[in-house]
């Protein structure tokens, strides 16, 4: 069932819950991203450790570069008045 909004008191509510499912969204999106290069930091400690094939830690590299990325611009969104990180 659809909700029925009457007035204008039932679209600022409406709006509120999406910006809430928004931040709840980002943060899990950010959670998420920190577990991932956690992981991957890791990884690249055992590569290293194990002295394995150099084109395998250069993926891992820019795999770390790339989530850095991400990560970034997950916490420039948070903040207002900033601009995404291109």
């Amino acid at each position: 069932m659809e909700p029925t909004f009457c007035g204008k008191e039932d679209e600022v509510v409406d709006r509120r819950e999406r910006a809430i499912h928004s931040v709840v969204g980002e943060h899990k999106r950010e959670g998420s991203v920190r577990a991932l290069l956690a992981d991957l930091i890791r990884q690249r400690q055992r590569l290293e450790a194990t002295a394995t094939d150099p084109d395998l830690l250069a993926a891992n590299r820019l795999s770390i570069v790339y989530w850095q990325q991400e990560l970034s611009q997950c916490l420039a969104e948070r903040r207002p008045g900033t601009d995404p990180v291109p």
